[in-house]
């Protein structure tokens, strides 16, 4: 279970767990979306890298925007610091190649 900002949360049943302090989980992941260039950002955020499953993500930015699939072993991968490279869909004549790490 991830707990972000919390301050103190308990749970009863036939377990107690408290808490206490600041903010938990994982960062979130900026992919460098490579040429052409022009505006597109793309993030993995904290909870998708936790859940260890394929995601589908959009480049934004521009004026139009483009998906990314990740599999289960990529973002496995990305949160382990290793670097994944994997080209997005194609819009306008174009794909970008997105890295992450």
């Amino acid at each position: 279970v991830a707990v972000t900002n919390a301050q103190s949360i308990e749970v009863t049943d036939t377990f107690t767990t408290v808490v206490t302090g600041g903010t938990t989980g994982t960062a979130n992941i900026n992919g460098t979306v490579g040429p052409p260039i022009h505006g597109h950002t793309v993030t993995i955020e904290g909870a998708q890298l936790d859940a260890e499953i394929g995601v589908e993500l959009t480049l934004s930015g521009g004026t139009h925007t483009h998906s990314l699939t990740l599999t289960m072993q990529q973002v496995i991968d990305i949160a382990a610091g290793s670097k994944v490279m994997e080209p997005s869909s194609e819009t306008n004549v174009h794909t970008h190649t997105v890295t992450f790490n």
